[in-house]
């Protein structure tokens, strides 16, 4: 990166989850003031400011059940469109040592600016150095924030736990200079992509008017400026994980199925014909979610990257967030339902000769009754 870097930014995706026993009520005004007490009682944490919009305090829930997490459908929970939540933490030389990575040690003592801003889906956090100072590697910002904040919640367990959805940090280091606007030829444009160079992590190099963004503030805005692009980004990465948690299970369901076909013994067939049936229909209802789910999810992607990326507008990530929107895992799936059939097929087998195995006993302890 050049020498005239002014400031640095990290992106990721995090959420105050709620921590409590179900089944629990709670308003949006009751998370707001808890979220309020917790992160103002956390050690080297300041400046917190809540803004939700009224609508979601005024909003309240019963829930018998634990609520999704960031990392599924329908998760976060709570969640409100628009709203934010900003601190700033200061990371001790003592935190420092327990995190026990010695690459972060050049964050001792330097305040982070945090911003988790809730865009159309997706919690997007941005972590700033306040002061003007540039890391080796900005991304790791994220890290830093991430763990302090799980040892501080984990450790006083204040009904407040920090949910993490991959990559966070975000696979971006984004180094930021500024640049006066007559230099430029359009006077009104705000961020301008100049180099980008891939070494592991994408490393950014973006330039921002000065006339009309101010340094302090160069972090935050950029934020507002790639918030929808890093909310479709969010979204690709936690259907993505919906969809491998759900091939996980179809693959567990098919791994017992096949344990049990290769079990021998009478007993033991007797064992898997009471328990083969409902599994295969488990395994097939979730074949059938998988395609289902697939197939939706890239409806909605390709939806929301046409709504992002719509001509006349100015993109900065679009070459990561669509790696991302097209890189969906292949699942051999088509595999999956002929097996199902054969399994199915041998239990139907298995289930007739056990049946006149059964009937067989049952006449010849007639025969032997009768005889005697």
């Amino acid at each position: 990166m050049t020498p005239d870097v002014e400031r640095v930014a990290a992106f990721g995706s995090m959420h105050f989850a709620l921590d409590v026993e179900t089944p629990f009520e709670l308003s949006g005004a009751d998370y707001v003031a808890k979220l309020e007490g917790v992160l103002g009682g956390l050690p080297n944490v300041s400046a917190v400011d809540v803004n939700f919009p009224r609508r979601f305090r005024e909003s309240r829930w019963k829930l018998p059940h634990e609520p999704p997490s960031l990392r599924e459908l329908g998760g976060p929970f709570p969640f409100s469109q628009f709203g934010s939540v900003d601190f700033v933490l200061t990371p001790p030389r003592e935190s420092m040592k327990m995190i026990g990575r010695p690459e972060l040690k050049e964050f001792e003592e330097q305040p982070l600016h945090v911003r988790i801003a809730y865009g159309f889906s997706m919690p997007v956090a941005l972590v700033e150095p306040i002061r003007h100072f540039i890391p080796r590697s900005p991304s790791s910002a994220v890290i830093v924030v991430r763990e302090l904040l799980r040892h501080h919640l984990s450790e006083k367990r204040p009904g407040l736990k920090l949910e993490i959805l991959g990559p966070s940090p975000a696979h971006l280091d984004v180094f930021l200079k500024g640049e006066d606007a007559t230099t430029a030829e359009d006077p009104d444009w705000t961020f301008e992509l100049r180099g980008r160079a891939v070494a592991g992590y994408d490393q950014l190099e973006i330039t921002y008017n000065r006339t009309l963004v101010p340094a302090s503030e160069a972090g935050t805005a950029l934020l507002h400026a790639i918030q929808t692009e890093l909310d479709l980004f969010y979204r690709a990465r936690q259907m993505e994980e919906h969809r491998r948690s759900q091939w996980s299970d179809l693959n567990a369901a098919v791994q017992l199925l096949a344990s049990w076909n290769g079990a021998s013994g009478w007993r033991n067939r007797w064992s898997r014909l009471r328990w083969q049936s409902r599994t295969l229909t488990r395994a097939t209802i979730l074949l059938a979610e998988l395609q289902a789910n697939s197939l939706l999810m890239k409806v909605e992607l390709d939806d929301g990257a046409r709504s992002v990326y719509r001509a006349g507008t100015t993109t900065l990530l679009k070459e990561s967030v669509m790696a991302e929107v097209n890189g969906r895992a292949e699942y051999p799936v088509d595999a999956v339902l002929p097996l199902l059939d054969r399994l199915e097929q041998r239990r139907l087998t298995s289930q007739t000769l056990v049946a006149g195995f059964g009937g067989a006993v049952v006449g010849a302890v007639a025969a032997l009754v009768a005889g005697g």
